[in-house]
């Protein structure tokens, strides 16, 4: 018989069997009882307990009735309830009324689970936290049987039992599950393994076409789950039981159903040619397949790049921001030395213009010192005067020349110390710089090789423009610190200092000479003549030595005051450059903080997030092949189905479905009959449901 007529009516008998939950509309009352049965591990019922909702549309309850309940307790009101003898009795002006108690009646149905280990069997509590090849068998069998007529023939059949359950094997523990027939859905952390059993309803249907029968072995056999198993636990494995059965609806039209099988044979052959283009397809979606598999291995390999990539770009951001704290701290030291350097040349150039003051006092005494010198010659009797008006302005130029040497000493000293302050700031600036211009280059060389291997994204572009950014800066400032170091170097701010306090001592000792020659002119007025002369040679000698001390006076007076407005200057900018600093020292933080150690985080996540993905490759590709496989199949066999004579199945299944209709009312009269489990209320449309729950292995 062809394959997809057999499909279509196992099917449809599966759909003949669902279950419903209307209930009449004729009726007093509506009652639904909720079996709940907490059992063993094994699947032997531990404890029975059946919760009871009574409906009545006028809000007239009252019941008087046989039941199996004890214990019986009112859960949602306040209505006395009495139970006295099996009887029990409650009256309400609700609408709804909800009690529940307890039961020892006995189930219609058992629920049963066997354990092995390494294929041995073990007990549940010998089994927890074991490790190994688990195997699970779940059996399901039907109680509840009776003998019935049809078709003339007595046949047994047993109640419509629907059997759904759930099993949670959670993936860190349960791996290579395998199950022989069910659902596994799999959330990555979780595998719900889900299965639907009807026991019994093969016997009952008893039908003659083999592959039929071959459907109901599927429903109603065990089930098998197999798993490779680390440190065994189990939750709490749970079925939802009913035996209510729907309406045969259409059942007039199975006449019509067996005549319209030949033309069934017509429209199989137009699924043929469907399933040859599904299998076409089938083929060409397994060649993508692969080539996605190949993408997502090359992805997960550039994600492990890439997050290798992230790691070192932390860890020199870290560098940055560790030598950007300690150039902030060099920054403010060096802001320190400039301070001191613009008030120490402060007084330097005061020191200038005392010595340029002294300096101007000695070029007029000088200068009327020459007169006399030169009116000497004129006559002996200005002599006397003349010589000791000399005395007088040697002396006067002689203390001037000490004080303005002393003045120059000092002065030299702290033009001296405040270039060595400058230079050794300077210097340690510079350094700084280099370190940060070397870490820079480091990661500057990452960047530049995530990019050309294809592995950067947006925000490592966007890092790599502002580190190149970062790089010519701190190049521009080492060439500045540079340029004021040789400044500093080339300056000889001290050494004319010190030459011009040289010069000063030379024209002191000339002084004391001077004042001797007027003590001995003063006792020997014959010697005035050849001293006079003497004198007036030595003028112009003294006359060019002092313009060139002036003329140094002016040069170190002029350079004193470049360095001085240099030094504010200094400051001013030092000070906006350490403001400057510390706000790129504080956003550099923010950015290793924020910015590049999330990226690592992001990337970290992103990466296992592949590696997962890439996990599944295998298993994605081995379910296409047998996806692909199983069209291939599915065409090739429906092609040879519709190439045989197939009457006799057909025969078979005609037989089958025209006592469908009366085994079917056979079972909704046994469902009727077993709508309820611990009351039966008369003339109420009654429906019961049972919630079996297992206790789990810990």
């Amino acid at each position: 018989m062809n394959r997809k007529i057999k499909n279509v009516v196992a099917i449809s008998l599966a759909a003949l069997l669902a279950t419903t939950g209307v209930f009449a509309d004729h009726a007093k009352y509506k009652k639904e009882e909720t079996v709940y049965a907490i059992s063993n591990p094994d699947g032997s019922v531990d404890k029975k307990m059946v919760s009871v909702w009574v409906h009545a549309d006028d809000k007239n309850i009252d019941i008087d009735n046989a039941t199996e309940l004890k214990n019986v307790q009112n859960i949602k009101g306040d209505e006395k309830i009495e139970v006295e003898n099996f009887n029990i009795r409650y009256k309400s002006e609700n609408s709804d009324i909800y009690y529940r108690g307890e039961t020892d009646k006995k189930l219609s149905f058992s629920i049963s689970m066997k354990y092995y280990l390494d294929g041995n069997e073990i007990a549940p509590a010998d089994l927890a936290h074991k490790s190994g090849n688990v195997k699970m068998i779940i059996s399901a069998k039907n109680n509840a049987v009776k003998t019935v007529k049809i078709n003339g023939k007595k046949q047994e059949i047993y109640l419509p039992v629907f059997i759904a359950g759930t099993i949670n094997l959670p993936t860190e523990k349960f791996k290579s599950v395998k199950v022989n027939h069910g659902e596994v859905l799999n959330d990555s952390k979780n595998q719900i393994m889900s299965f639907i059993t009807v026991p019994g309803m093969k016997e009952s249907f008893n039908f003659r076409t083999d592959k039929l029968n071959e459907k109901w072995d599927k429903l109603a056999g065990d089930i098998e789950i197999n798993a490779e198993v680390t440190d065994f636990e189990l939750e709490a494995p749970m079925f939802i039981v009913t035996t209510s059965v729907p309406a045969l609806e259409h059942s007039d039209d199975m006449n019509d159903v067996v005549n319209d099988l030949g033309k069934f044979k017509d429209k199989a052959r137009d699924l043929l040619t469907a399933t040859k283009t599904l299998k076409n397809g089938q083929s060409t979606f397994n060649g993508k397949l692969e080539d996605y598999t190949v993408a997502v291995a090359k992805l997960s390999a550039a994600a492990k790049q890439l997050f290798v990539a992230s790691v070192k770009i932390a860890d020199k951001s870290a560098l940055i921001s560790s030598g950007a704290i300690k150039l902030n701290a060099a920054s403010k030291s060096f802001v320190q030395g400039i301070t001191t350097f613009s008030a120490k040349s402060g007084e330097f150039l005061n020191g200038i213009n005392t010595l340029t003051k002294g300096a101007n006092q000695l070029m007029d005494g000088l200068n009327k010192y020459a007169e006399g010198a030169i009116k000497v010659a004129e006559g002996s009797k200005q002599l006397t005067a003349g010589v000791e008006k000399v005395q007088g302005g040697v002396a006067a130029v002689n203390d001037g020349l000490k004080q303005a040497n002393s003045s120059m000493q000092l002065l030299a000293d702290k033009v001296k110390a405040s270039e060595a302050e400058a230079k050794e700031s300077l210097t340690k600036q510079i350094g700084v710089y280099k370190s940060m211009l070397a870490g820079t280059e480091a990661i500057l060389k990452d960047l530049n090789a995530m990019v050309a291997s294809g592995a950067a994204n947006d925000s490592v572009k966007v890092l790599l423009q502002k580190m190149m950014v970062q790089k010519v800066t701190l190049e521009k400032m080492i060439a500045a610190s540079n340029g004021k170091l040789q400044a500093l170097n080339n300056s000889n701010s001290a050494a004319d200092v010190a030459k011009l306090a040289g010069a000063y001592g030379q024209i002191s000792g000339k002084l004391d000479e001077l004042n001797e020659g007027s003590k001995v002119l003063v006792a020997s007025s014959q010697k005035l003549g050849s001293a006079a002369d003497m004198l007036n040679g030595k003028t112009p000698a003294i006359k060019e030595g002092i313009a060139k001390l002036n003329a140094g006076h002016d040069k170190l007076k002029a350079g004193s005051v470049k360095l001085n407005e240099g030094a504010k200057a200094i400051s001013v900018k030092t000070k906006e450059y350490l403001t400057a600093m510390e706000s790129f020292t504080g956003n550099l933080n923010k950015f290793h903080r924020e910015g590049t150690v999330a990226y690592k985080n992001s990337m970290s996540q992103f990466k296992e997030k592949i590696n997962q993905l890439s996990a599944n490759n295998p298993k994605l590709l081995a379910g296409e092949k047998k996806l692909l496989n199983g069209s291939t199949r599915l065409h090739n066999e429906l092609r040879n189905a519709l190439n045989k004579n197939n009457s006799a199945d057909i025969d078979a299944v005609v037989k089958d479905i025209s006592k469908l209709t009366d085994i079917k009312a056979e079972l909704d009269k046994f469902s009727e009959e077993s709508n309820y489990f611990v009351e039966n209320l008369d003339g109420a449309n009654q429906k019961v449901k049972y919630v079996v729950k297992l206790k789990g292995i810990k």
